[in-house]
Parts: structure tokens; C-alpha cells; sequence
């Protein structure tokens, strides 16, 4: 039984091994493909030529399957460099106009007429010098280049066309009582210096020019002068030429501590101040303190009534010297003072005399009308 299977297994290698050389010599040799593709000379392109780009395949993305990779992005700067600064422009300021001032209008006022519940109705006589008539104005009417804005009992006021206001008084003693007249000046008619730091003042027409605490605190420029959070006083502001505060003996930047003791560091001191000064009577002294530079300096004022040296020179002048004269030059003076003072109408004889120069000048005889005003 053992000697058929070795011969049957000994078949079977045999079998295998003749069929492997077989296969192995009788494969047919495939031939190397050729390119269809021609170029322009007609020759077929290298192999080298013909290697498909699969980076093209993938970027056109032909079958959907290709997701490009996004470059990573780069984070930017957001500050920029600071700018350089602009160049400075030189900038011409150009000249302020200089006030253009009008000369004042060549007019008079003659008359006023007043209504008392009733402005409107107020009218005003002004006489035109140039050609010597009157006529009747009321508000908001035109002489010239100016308007009429205000009439008031004593006065009347005119607005120029470049904004030049003009006052016209009826009276002369008008312009001079007027508040905003005796606040330009003359202010030494109410006080007068005698002495360093010592003064005289007229009380009646310091009361008469400032009427109040408001018009005094104005007029001086006061302002609360604070030290470490409290107050120590008033200091004089910026002053005029000429003003009040300066006919006092007072500068500007003068601190006020003190008036006859009392200090000047709050409201109700200081109008207690002004109602005991203008109550004071005649030859009373006001002792003031004030620091000057850093300086305690003390003036002292002396309300008394004195005249200023214009008002003493006008009474001399008006004193008349005593002369003897005979009776009739005495009646000639009389009579040529009562001729300045009334027209009187020509007498008859006057009217002779008159006639007989006529006669002599015209060779004919003119009559005289009188004259009265």
C-alpha cells in the first residue's frame, strides 16, 4: 500500500515543475506602448514628456476630493508709527480797526417836554445852527447821521451811525450834576490830598457821586482778597486815570484789612463801613489800613467842607472892586448893565437919531421897527 502514494506524489512534482517551466518560457513579450501625441515638427514626445502633473489634478480639484490648505495669516500691526508733528504756520494777526469818531452834530437843544406816565409822548426842541431852525423831535426820529433814542427831562440822547452816542444837555449846571459827567473827573472837588497819607474829603458831594455800595464797590474795583481758605480783605482793581480811588491816595493791587478798626473781610462789614462813613459829620477822620507791596501802610481821611482852588479863584474874580464914580457916569453903567440884561425898544429919540444917520448914509429916511424880546 505505501508504494503507489510515492509514486503518485512523485507524478504530482513532476506535473508541477514541467508546467512552471512552461509558463515561464512561453509568456508572449508585450511591446513598449507609443504616444499618439504629435508635436508641431511631427516627432512624438519623450516619456519624460508625457509624466502627468497630478499637482494640477489636485488644485482643479476633478473629483471633489481636494480641500487646499489656507496659508496661515500673519497678524498685522494695528500701531502705526506716530505721525511727526505739523509744522508750525507763522499766523499774521491782522491791525485792529482804529475807532472812527464823528464830529458832533451842529445842533442846540432849546426845549424839553416831558409826560410822566408816558415816554413816547416826550418831545424835544433842537435848533439846527447851521441854518437856525427849531424844530420838534420825539424818539426814534433822524438829524443827520444819528437817531434820537432817548428824551429825558434834562437831557437828550443821540445814537451816530458808527455807534458814537452824544448827550445834549439843556443846561450847562445839567452837564455837571450829571452822574456820568462827574465820573470822568474833577474829582478833586471831593477830595484833596494835604499831607503823606492824609486827606481831606467833602462829604456832601461824596454823597451826591456815589449814591450807593454798589456805585462805591464799582468804582474801586473791589474784589475778596482769600489767604489759606479765609479772607483778608478787599484789593483794589485796575483804576482809571484820574479817578476817585486815586484822589484818595489808593493804587491798584492795595489791599484794604482795616477801616477805623473794623475789618473789611466780609459782606456785612462792609456795608456797615459805608452807612457809618456816610453818616459821619463834619471833621470826623476815617483811618484806613492797606497793605502796599507786602507793606502795612495807615491813611487817614478828614471829611470837612473845602473849596478847590478853581472854586476859590472864581469867587475872587467874582468880588467886585469898590470905585467912585460921578452920578452921571454912574447912571450910564446902569443903564448899559440893565441894555446887557433886558432889549429894551428904541426910544424916540434913538429912533431921531437913527433916521438922521439914515438920511446922511442912504439919503432917504428908513423907519425902525423895535425889537422886543
Amino acid at each position: 500500500m505505501n508504494r503507489p502514494l510515492w509514486i503518485l506524489n512523485s507524478f504530482l512534482l513532476a506535473c508541477i515543475f514541467f508546467t512552471l517551466i512552461f509558463i515561464l518560457f512561453s509568456r508572449p513579450i508585450i511591446p513598449a506602448k507609443k504616444s499618439i501625441v504629435i508635436t508641431e515638427n511631427g516627432h512624438p514626445l519623450k516619456e519624460s514628456e508625457l509624466s502627468i502633473p497630478t499637482k494640477k489634478i489636485y488644485e482643479q480639484d476633478l473629483f471633489g476630493t481636494y480641500e487646499k490648505e489656507m496659508p496661515t495669516p500673519q497678524e498685522q500691526d494695528l500701531v502705526g508709527p506716530m505721525p511727526l508733528p505739523p509744522t508750525p504756520k507763522e499766523v499774521s494777526i491782522p491791525e485792529s480797526p482804529k475807532p472812527e469818531f464823528f464830529e458832533p452834530l451842529n445842533i442846540s437843544l432849546k426845549g424839553i417836554t416831558v409826560v410822566i406816565n408816558n415816554s413816547t409822548k416826550n418831545r424835544a426842541i433842537i435848533a439846527d445852527n447851521k441854518t437856525n431852525t427849531e424844530r420838534i423831535y420825539k424818539e426814534g426820529d433822524a438829524i443827520e447821521d444819528s437817531q434820537l433814542v432817548r428824551i429825558l427831562s434834562n437831557k437828550v440822547i443821540f445814537l451816530r451811525s458808527n455807534g458814537q452816542q452824544e448827550v445834549l444837555y439843556l443846561r450847562e449846571r445839567d452837564a455837571k450834576d450829571d452822574p456820568s459827567y462827574t465820573a470822568t473827573g474833577n474829582w478833586e472837588e471831593v477830595a484833596q490830598k494835604i499831607g503823606e497819607n492824609n486827606f481831606l474829603i467833602n462829604s456832601d458831594l461824596f454823597v451826591q457821586r456815589v449814591n450807593n455800595l454798589a456805585h462805591f464797590i464799582d468804582m474801586f474795583d473791589i474784589t475778596t482778597v482769600y489767604k489759606k481758605g479765609s479772607s483778608i480783605g478787599v484789593r483794589i482793581g485796575q483804576l482809571e486815570d484820574k479817578s476817585f480811588a486815586q484822589s484818595l491816595g489808593l493804587q491798584t493791587g492795595d489791599i484794604v484789612t482795616a477801616i477805623n478798626g473794623i475789618p473789611t473781610t466780609s459782606t456785612a462789614n462792609r456795608v456797615a463801613l459805608y452807612k457809618k462813613i456816610t453818616s459821619m459829620d463834619e471833621d470826623d477822620t476815617v483811618n484806613v489800613v492797606a497793605q502796599r507791596n507786602n507793606q502795612e501802610i495807615m491813611l487817614h481821611y478828614t471829611l470837612q467842607d473845602f473849596r478847590s482852588e478853581k472854586e476859590t479863584n472864581n469867587a475872587s474874580e467874582a468880588v467886585p472892586t469898590q470905585q467912585t464914580l460921578a452920578p452921571e457916569k454912574l447912571k450910564q453903567e446902569q443903564r448899559k448893565i440893565l441894555e446887557q440884561k433886558y432889549n429894551f425898544a428904541p426910544t424916540a429919540q434913538d429912533i431921531r437919531e437913527q433916521e438922521r444917520r439914515n438920511m446922511l448914509q442912504q439919503g432917504r429916511r428908513n423907519s425902525i421897527t423895535p425889537i422886543i424880546e
